[in-house]
């Protein structure tokens, strides 16, 4: 594409031919062509200024569109952030709020249009407070966290339908009640988060600075003389000069209607329109930003709108007029008075202003379109001297326009480590006289900041094919280059990274690994990419498991797990595996992510130091055990059941006698035998580990189970129990009977610990809630007593065989308890207290319980994991 400027020929016969006219008729042909003149141009003059200013109207109005347009965009993409992850993880918690907090913190930075962004819990109370001021977004510490329940901005969004956002008018910002000064004008867009029943969970709301507005229509105005006022629909200035700007925020200033009163009934009446009157030229379009389509052909009367109106004064359009007359009456003089004497010349000079006016208009329109595009523009002579360069680039370079033309190009603009290239390229266009498109050479500001642009440079050239210089265009692309250059060093710390990452698509096809997967497993990039990880699999972990993985994926849940996988050496190694999904703007799923540790090494020193803690544990219990099972196999069992055979066959006829004394002796003689049965049987119990019989099973009702078992012994102490069981548990995996075993003893435990308690009643308190880990969900259960504590010098040893608080027992009950508990993956503690009594704190797992375990070695590692 070329540039060039349109002449007219000038030969001897033309200037003859315009002499001869020119001579006789003299007199009516100039004031014709004045009359011609001035008429042609005073019309072409006022279709063109109708045209720009409509044209700037409607560029405002789709300005004014697209920001709000990208405040509904910035809402909808916040609560779907907060939406997905408090749905997925069924509430608000801790971490969540952390992730919230540096994620508003992330979007209020980049965005920079935010004075404030804020998430609130159903009840109006921030939960989440970000700032921006002074060009940092700052996050409101917990303690400054307000209610906003009453205030009618949050009543009017959680009213609103699901999935509808709630957009204000433009409005001043209030703190503690009072207007800030100075005015800083506002839109706020909220939205609801609701759960599938359509209960509401959280709310959005941003506020939105509308200075934004305000210079973006200051920037739409360009032209001095181009005034682009924003009013509302009862003619009050939302922008205008100092002492009508914000009028709208207080109806107390000079509104449009009274300045120009005839414009207003026309402007208030149409949605669009352009009209001229004794005021001076108006040009208007309506918007309104409540509205989704806010460009709409529907008229809005009289509720609540925007008025974009371009004016232009009289004054300013006469002065076209004006200039015209001032500068060519002389000139007509002058040619009337000496036409005869140089009407040669006076042709000759017609048709060279003509070549002038149609250059300059040429020249004049061109740099008007390179002054209104958010572009780098200049334009330089064919020694390489600037001759233009608009406001944007002065802006980007710090230069001052009176400094920067007719500066050479090359040797003050051009980075200087680029200035080859762009003297290749300027030779470039001299010889071949055509463009060249996407170049690339860094400028440097009067900062030394260096910056960098892509160019598309275009010859100009006159009627006659002269070069006259050269026209750059240019986009600033040096954020775009940065972030390519972080993209890179990303893409190096995942090549050098100690553990493995993983690419895959959404069938689980290798589409990326970084180089420690091929250190670590001896495959090659052509051996793995496009085939599945499967062949790495060493066939121990079940298909099951595999099965569960896939669904946690695909459903965009997070899996953790250990694998153990197979060398193309055929060497096994343990590798710990992180695998999540990759989502588009969207929220589809387009990858998958694994990062992989390799885990060998850690653990085998861990099997190794669980095997030798085992084994120095199984010696001295299997010890203590084996003489307990000895004396009961032959000292106490048998005879002991011989004992109780007697005593029942006395007080069978101590009942038949009617002897009360001797059938109490044989009562007591009973109990006692019942007792010494069961220490025989807490001693078998825990002398032998039974294969669980694995259920699933809800913890409400093995605890209510439990309850019901020592009913006897609760109505005999008069102890109060109390439930305190949270909603919505999952179920667990385990045995039914062990479980109920284990409750049994510690509620017992706890009835008999607060009989001691001679101030109050034995009161027990059983609670459940859900425990969301990172590597598994279980379900904590706690037993609480208000009795007098445990004994600080027995702590460390309640758990072993033997040792007992009370005057009865074998203290094996909480032995049992213990091992049955690690049976089922799960852990317990106990915390004492002697003014708070004791409180015994069980975890289970809610994943299945492998059961299926005949190996010693892995019975070992799964007893003490």
């Amino acid at each position: 594409m070329k540039s060039t400027v349109a002449t007219y020929p000038m030969n001897p016969s033309s200037i003859a031919k315009v002499t001869l006219k020119w001579i006789l008729p003299f007199t009516f042909l100039l004031l014709l062509i004045f009359g011609l003149h001035y008429s042609i141009h005073n019309t072409l003059d006022l279709k063109h200024r109708e045209q720009s200013e409509k044209m700037h109207v409607e560029l405002a109005s789709k300005i004014l569109h697209n920001n709000l347009h990208g405040i509904m965009t910035d809402t909808n993409f916040l609560t779907h952030f907060v939406g997905k992850f408090i749905t997925s993880s069924k509430g608000m918690n801790e971490s969540l709020v952390k992730l919230f907090q540096h994620q508003f913190l992330t979007f209020s930075q980049n965005k920079k249009v935010y004075d404030k962004i804020r998430l609130f819990d159903p009840q109006g109370k921030e939960l989440i407070h970000v700032n921006y001021q002074d060009g940092e977004s700052l996050l409101v510490d917990n303690s400054q966290l307000q209610n906003k329940k009453n205030r009618g901005y949050f009543q009017k969004i959680v009213a609103q339908p699901s999935n509808t956002p709630y957009i204000s008018p433009l409005e001043p910002n209030v703190e503690n009640n009072t207007i800030e000064f100075p005015v800083k004008p506002i839109i706020r867009v909220g939205k609801t988060i609701r759960d599938e029943s359509g209960k509401l969970i959280a709310v959005v709301i941003l506020n939105y600075l509308g200075k934004n507005l305000f210079n973006d229509l200051d920037i739409t105005a360009g032209d001095n003389n181009r005034n682009i006022t924003l009013i509302d629909n009862e003619s009050f200035y939302i922008t205008g000069s100092d002492h009508l700007q914000y009028g709208y925020l207080f109806n107390d200033k000079e509104g449009f209607d009274l300045k120009y009163n005839e414009a207003w009934k026309i402007i208030k009446a149409s949605r669009l329109g352009q009209f001229m009157n004794n005021d001076g030229l108006f040009s208007f379009t309506s918007i309104n930003p409540l509205l989704t389509d806010m460009v709409s052909t529907e008229f809005y009367g009289n509720s609540y709108h925007w008025k974009v109106i371009s004016h232009v004064n009289q004054d300013i359009l006469n002065e076209t007029c004006l200039a015209f007359l001032g500068f060519y009456i002389v000139l007509y003089l002058a040619i009337f008075i000496v036409a005869v004497i140089v009407s040669v010349v006076i042709a000759i000079n017609l048709m060279r202003r003509k070549n002038i006016e149609i250059q300059n208009e040429y020249e004049r329109q061109f740099r008007t379109i390179l002054e209104d595009v958010q572009l780098l523009a200049l334009m330089v002579d064919s020694n390489g001297n600037i001759t233009f360069c608009n406001d944007y680039f002065l802006n980007l370079t710090s230069w001052t326009r009176d400094k920067a033309l007719d500066k050479n190009w090359h040797s003050c603009f051009v980075f200087e480590g680029d200035i080859e290239i762009a003297e290749k390229l300027a030779l470039e266009i001299n010889n071949k006289h055509e463009a060249v498109t996407d170049i690339e050479f860094s400028v440097v500001t009067t900062k030394n900041q260096r910056k960098t642009i892509t160019w598309n440079a275009t010859p100009t050239q006159n009627a006659s094919g002269k070069f006259l210089g050269i026209t750059y265009i240019g986009m600033d692309v040096t954020s775009q280059r940065q972030m390519e250059d972080k993209v890179r060093l990303l893409n190096r710390a995942v090549e050098q990274s100690p553990v493995v990452v993983m690419l895959t698509d959404t069938s689980g096809r290798i589409e990326y690994v970084n180089n420690r997967f091929f250190k670590l497993t001896g495959y090659s990039r052509e051996e793995i990419i496009g085939h599945s990880p499967k062949m790495l699999k060493s066939g121990e972990t079940s298909a099951i498991e595999y099965k569960k993985l896939w669904q946690s994926i695909t459903r965009g849940e997070e899996w953790r797990g250990i694998f153990h996988n197979r060398k193309k050496n055929g060497e096994l190694y343990w590798e710990a595996a992180f695998i999540s999904a990759v989502k588009n703007e969207e929220g589809e799923i387009t990858n998958f992510l694994a990062i992989k540790e390799d885990i060998t090494e850690i653990r085998h020193l861990r099997d190794e130091v669980t095997w030798h803690q085992y084994e120095l544990s199984e010696t001295k219990e299997l010890a203590t055990v084996g003489r307990m099972a000895n004396m009961i196999a032959h000292d106490l069992r048998n005879p002991l059941s011989s004992i109780k055979m007697g005593v029942q066959i006395l007080h069978k006829q101590a009942l038949k006698k009617e002897d009360e004394k001797q059938r109490e002796l044989m009562d007591i003689s009973l109990q006692q035998i019942r007792y010494m049965e069961e220490i025989l049987k807490d001693l078998l119990s825990y002398s032998r580990q039974d294969e669980l019989k694995l259920e699933w099973l809800t913890i409400e009702k093995i605890l209510d189970d439990a309850i019901f078992l020592l009913h006897k012994q609760i109505e005999d102490t008069k102890a109060v129990i109390k439930r305190q069981y949270q909603k919505g548990i999952p179920t667990l995996n385990g045995d039914e009977v062990r479980l109920k075993q284990i409750f049994t003893n510690l509620i017992s435990n706890a009835i008999q610990a607060s009989e001691g308690n001679d101030k109050s009643i034995p009161e027990i308190i059983i609670s459940t809630s859900l425990s969301l880990g990172d590597a598994v969900t279980s379900i904590q259960i706690e037993v609480a007593d208000n009795g007098t504590g445990i004994d600080p010098e027995i702590e460390d040893s309640l758990f072993d065989p033997f040792i007992t608080t009370r005057a009865k027992g074998t203290g094996l009950g909480l032995a049992i308890v213990e091992r049955v508990i690690k049976q089922h993956n799960g852990q317990i503690s106990i915390e004492s207290s002697t003014t708070c009594g004791t409180r015994a704190k069980v975890i289970l797992p809610v994943g299945p319980v492998n059961n299926a375990i005949t190996n010693k070695w892995k019975t070992v590692l799964n007893s003490y994991e």
